[in-house]
């Protein structure tokens, strides 16, 4: 340690030399690496993009959906109530895939997926 308390290299190397010698990482730590992780960006980036649009197609109600991933053309999509979950079955589905599929691309979002996922 340097005459002020911090490590060369600053708090990635702390981290690499905490692991190195097999002590246990705080929890601060841990989430400024999740944070910083490829998987997090990617969910940060459709969440922005996808947001919106739910906003846009339900108003208010969107604060129930989150969007979860996006993989092989397929949008899924946690609901938090599941009374608004079937009701987005039963009657908005169709709706909701061709209004997202005309604002982000057919290809882009060929299915959506819904599940419960409360908050």
């Amino acid at each position: 340690m340097t005459r002020w308390g911090r490590w060369p290299g600053g708090r990635e190397k702390r981290e690499e030399d905490r692991r190195q010698r097999g002590e246990p990482t705080s929890i601060g730590d841990l989430v400024r690496s999740l944070l910083r992780s490829p998987l997090h960006r990617h969910r940060k980036a459709l969440y922005e993009e996808v947001t919106p649009l739910l906003r846009e197609f339900f108003g208010d109600l969107a604060q129930g959906l989150s969007p979860l991933s996006l993989r092989s053309g397929t949008l899924s999509l946690g609901v938090n109530s599941a009374a608004f979950l079937h009701e987005i079955q039963a009657f908005r589905r169709d709706e909701l895939l061709r209004f997202l599929q005309a604002r982000m691309g057919s290809e882009r979002v060929r299915d959506i997926r819904l599940r419960h996922a409360p908050s």
